[in-house]
């Protein structure tokens, strides 16, 4: 499935490292691309991507208390 195809099912748009993970699962899943857009769940990649960007909220504040 290309990205394209993903996002028109789901309306998520994920980075290339997010589609890198989705593409993964994707071929481990047992089912068609509506099936697995359908199962694709949304809420652990957004809660990962509000991790990531605390994380480096995080080091770009301790970046800049060493400047």
């Amino acid at each position: 499935m290309m990205m394209q195809e993903f996002v028109a099912r789901t309306g998520f748009t994920p980075t290339a490292e997010e589609y890198a993970q989705i593409e993964q699962q994707y071929y481990d899943f047992d089912g068609d691309k509506d099936a697995f857009c359908k199962a694709f769940n949304v809420k652990a990649f957004t809660e990962g991507r509000r991790q990531k960007i605390e994380s480096l909220k995080s080091d770009m504040a301790e970046a800049q208390k060493a400047a």
